[in-house]
């Protein structure tokens, strides 16, 4: 390992992570950390604990649990580096995984940089919400909420060639009865994180590729609902909550696409054509 190239930080979290040379290529050695050993993360552990939401944030949780998503969403389908421990053992040490090293740039920063001529970026987006919806309608029809991503955003893809890559499943919802309402909660954090990184004129034609290219259309059409008009009067009071502190923040910000203005520009685009069947169901 010392002779491999330099180790890479993860600044959000604190995992190391190493290119390693072998006779099949380079891989990379992830070695699991603590994201900080302040009050905060005492505390987090303990909300943890008593709501068991989602798996732990404690090392070897986030180690066993990115390598079962790995495992599932791979057997599901889903494109994700592969885990490559069971090669290489003698490179695993302690909560150490071994991963594919993919070779590509991140879907965000090429979406971000306002580069890509529009054809290129409907490109990106058609192929990026066809198995992204493909996933949602499998965790729903399985139903297996091992496949809806917990932290997700168009960071956390990696573009490489003819792949769209899945990074960064550390962490994973607990089973429960209904997943549709973690399924909107997946939808709105790659919204709202795409509505950070584009004008926006550009968001919504982007959101017209996203719409036109998922497969199933009332998915969407249901996530709108959970945070626009939850069925739930729990969940709406909280989502009132929400946006009136959301939408006080971004005026202070400057910020003209808020996470339920996005939301607002998705629901334009859905209700604009309620008939149109998404190229991902044809």
């Amino acid at each position: 390992m010392s002779d491999g190239p330099a180790r890479v930080r993860s600044p959000r979290r604190g995992n190391q992570i190493w290119p390693v040379p072998t006779p099949d290529g380079v891989v990379l050695q992830k070695l699991y950390a603590a994201r900080d050993a302040g009050p905060s993360h005492w505390m987090r552990l303990f909300v943890e604990r008593i709501a068991r939401q989602k798996t732990p944030t404690t090392v070897n949780a986030r180690w066993r649990t990115e390598r079962m998503l790995l495992a599932t969403w791979r057997a599901a389908g889903c494109d994700v580096p592969e885990d490559l421990s069971a090669r290489y053992p003698a490179y695993m040490h302690g909560t150490t995984t071994l991963l594919e090293f993919i070779d590509g740039k991140i879907l965000g920063r090429l979406l971000a940089a306002d580069t890509l001529a529009r054809e290129q970026r409907d490109d990106l987006l058609h192929r990026f919400a066809a198995a992204w919806g493909r996933r949602h309608v499998l965790a729903l029809d399985t139903p297996d909420v091992r496949l809806i991503q917990e932290h997700g955003t168009f960071l956390h893809v990696i573009v490489a060639g003819d792949r769209l890559v899945t990074i960064d499943l550390e962490q994973a919802f607990t089973p429960r009865r209904d997943l549709m309402p973690l399924v909107a909660k997946e939808i709105v954090a790659y919204i709202r994180s795409l509505a950070k990184l584009t004008s926006p004129d550009v968001f919504r034609a982007d959101i017209e590729a996203i719409v036109e290219a998922y497969p199933r259309r009332e998915v969407l059409e249901a996530a709108v609902r959970e945070y626009l008009d939850s069925p739930s009067p729990l969940r709406r009071a909280i989502w009132a909550l929400d946006r009136r502190l959301r939408d006080r923040r971004d005026r202070e910000r400057g910020r003209t696409l808020g996470k339920y203005t996005a939301l607002e520009v998705l629901q334009e685009v859905l209700e604009s054509d309620p008939d149109r069947v998404g190229l991902g169901a044809l």
